[in-house]
């Protein structure tokens, strides 16, 4: 006998699906999705001096530009924050020696931000335990959705960033 996985009640958020509004549904849950896993990440990586917008960071310049550094503006875009958003975070990071940033010689205008070598110790110290949280945090997704979920959230991203 197949037992019917049990259901969160969507009304004690608001969300009244008997509406018929897919999208209201599906927009709400999206978010509470988000934040229990936010939650769950940030209480991890606060044990580090960290949270996910500060660790996003640390792992955007480690693994983007293979370690050359980024400029602001292009971190602040990949990250899809405002420029003084990404000021305040780099302040915090480079107080903390994770990050220095460097005039650009082609473009004095322009600060290239490189992760320093405590920076990405930081990260290889970080990466298991958040890694196995992220894992257990997805568990809860039925693997027979994960390649279905990875498909329509890439294409989703893409058609909100297409239409900009």
């Amino acid at each position: 006998m197949n037992k019917k996985p049990k259901q969160v009640d969507l009304e004690q958020y608001g969300i009244y699906e008997w509406k018929g509004r897919k999208y209201e549904s599906i927009s709400y849950v999206f978010a509470l999705v988000y934040n229990v896993t936010m939650k769950e990440v940030n209480q991890y990586l606060a044990g580090y001096g960290l949270n996910a917008t500060k660790y996003d960071v640390l792992f955007a310049l480690k693994n983007q530009n293979h370690g050359k550094g980024l400029s602001q503006v292009k971190l602040a875009t990949h990250l899809i924050v405002t420029p003084g958003n990404i000021t305040k975070m780099l302040d915090s990071l480079a107080n903390a020696g994770y990050v220095t940033r460097v005039v650009n010689p082609t473009s004095r205008r322009e600060n290239i931000i490189k992760i320093t070598r405590k920076g990405l110790e930081l990260i290889e110290e970080v990466w298991p335990g958040y890694d196995k949280l992220l894992f257990d945090i997805f568990k809860h997704l039925p693997e027979e959705y994960h390649d279905l979920m990875g498909v329509a959230l890439k294409q989703w991203l893409n058609n909100l960033l297409d239409r900009k």
